[in-house]
């Protein structure tokens, strides 16, 4: 996603520099998942069901 430019060697995307592709071309072809996991005081089921309708 090019939050920070990198120091050395370098990252391809389909045999393309990440650096010769604008942020904003990359932002907008790229789609990221936070994976940050958490639960809420109660039960299992109470998340799931938090969980599902939040969707």
């Amino acid at each position: 996603m090019r939050y920070c430019d990198i120091n050395s060697g370098s990252i391809l995307l389909n045999d393309v520099e990440t650096r010769n592709i604008s942020r904003q071309a990359l932002r907008s072809n790229i789609g990221m998942v936070l994976q940050d996991t958490w639960l809420f005081g109660g039960t299992i089921e109470e998340n799931l069901k938090y969980i599902l309708y939040q969707t």
